[in-house]
Formats: structure tokens, C-alpha cells, sequence
């Protein structure tokens, strides 16, 4: 999304929605997301969702749903959250929630000025940790990410992410399992997606995409990793 399409949004917003119900209905009394089952986003229309997703640094909202089915599927026990942002996931899960908290570097947070986005306001349960310095210390056998940019190659610029991008290749590498939530639209250019992998679109995935039909999640495992498809 480009410049033009947030303040095109957000002033939208200001002219003719009024979104303040959304407060009381997805934040807790310490102003911090709630995880509600699916029905709890089924009938907020898209646009309010975006628009305070937008307004609150929100990407994406877990349900009850995604937890349920990440503890019937994985050991959470041997598992972390990269690049968790508001952790929320992760401590509903009671994993260790870590980030490298780039949205609080001077240059990051200059450009989501100029886009008139609020940065993410990391909870103190988030620890400050880059992808792999958590892989390193926590040794998990699974991974999980949500809405994380992959690591930018000049390469393959076409593939889109950030210099502070995850290194998903050599990820793959230190873990048994990798569990990815995001969207085919801002994610289907993965570098990863050349390795073998699974995708599923269970309905009850909520983000502040235009187009969640595309809500989605990669998952690869480690006996898959082995031989790229070509």
C-alpha cells in the first residue's frame, strides 16, 4: 500500500466513518488486543477493520480459531514468535514472544511517519531479539511468524521485502518447523515458496488485508526442506 492509499483511507475515515465502537469491542481494559473466536470480526465491515488496524499498527488479528489449531498441530512447548510485534499471539499461546523491534529504529519510524502510521507499541513481554539471535537462544523445533517481511535480495528485488527482513532460507535450516500467517497478495513472493511447503485458508484468518479471501498459511517442515523445486 502505497502513501497516497493510507492518507486517502485515514481521511475517509475522518470525513465519514466512526469506528470508536471497535475500542470497546476488540481492546482490553490495558488497551491491548483481545483474540476473539472468527464470529467476533464476521460481521465488522472491512473497511472499519482496515481503517483501525491502520490507525492502531494492527496487521493482523489472531482468533481462537488459529491458537486452537496451532496447539492441536505443534508442540507449543519447543516453539517462539518471530517478529511478533504486540505478542499477543504469542502470550495466548505462552510462547516467548520476540522481535527485533525495528519499528523503533530512527529510520523505520521516520518512514511510517511520513505514511501517517502509527509504530507498534511493543508490550514489555515482547523480547528484543532478531530472528535468529531467538533460534539461537530458545532452540525451538518450530517457528512461528506472523505478517513478517522476508529478507530484501537485490537479486530478486521483484520478491519485495525489507533490509531488516528475515532470513526465511537460512531459518529453515535451524528449525524442525516453520508456521507462517499472512496474506498471497503481500506474500506470495517468498524466496521460501521455491522450497516444498504446505498452504492452507482456513476461513477463520482476520487481517487488515483488502482482499482476506487471500489470508493464508505456509508451513514447511524440516524432511521437506531438502530439495528445492524447481
Amino acid at each position: 500500500m502505497n502513501q497516497n492509499n493510507i492518507e486517502h483511507i485515514i481521511a475517509e475515515y475522518i470525513k465519514n466513518e466512526n469506528i470508536s465502537y471497535l475500542n470497546d469491542l476488540l481492546l482490553d481494559n490495558n488497551n491491548q488486543l483481545k483474540i476473539l473466536p472468527y464470529e467476533g470480526y464476521k460481521y465488522i465491515p472491512i473497511n472499519h477493520l482496515r481503517i483501525f488496524a491502520l490507525l492502531k499498527g494492527i496487521y493482523s488479528f489472531p482468533t481462537i480459531e488459529l491458537a486452537s489449531w496451532i496447539k492441536d498441530n505443534y508442540d507449543v512447548k519447543s516453539m517462539i514468535e518471530i517478529g511478533c510485534g504486540n505478542g499477543i499471539l504469542a502470550k495466548h499461546l505462552k510462547i516467548p514472544a520476540t522481535d527485533a523491534k525495528i519499528q523503533e529504529y530512527a529510520d523505520i519510524k521516520l518512514t511510517m511517519e511520513l505514511l501517517n502510521q502509527p509504530t507498534i507499541r511493543y508490550p514489555h513481554y515482547v523480547e528484543k531479539l532478531t530472528a535468529m539471535e531467538a533460534i539461537d537462544k530458545y532452540k525451538p523445533k518450530t517457528v512461528l511468524a506472523c505478517w513478517c517481511s522476508q529478507l530484501y535480495d537485490m537479486k530478486e528485488s521483484y520478491r519485495g521485502g525489507s533490509i531488516y527482513g528475515i532470513d526465511e532460507e537460512k531459518l529453515l535450516k535451524k528449525v524442525d518447523n516453520y508456521v507462517f500467517i499472512g496474506n498471497k497478495l503481500t506474500h506470495g513472493k517468498k524466496k521460501i515458496l521455491k522450497i516444498k511447503h504446505n498452504t492452507l485458508k482456513p476461513y477463520w484468518l482476520v487481517s487488515r488485508s483488502k482482499y482476506p479471501q487471500e489470508n493464508l498459511i505456509y508451513t514447511w517442515e524440516k524432511h521437506e526442506h531438502t530439495k528445492i523445486n524447481k
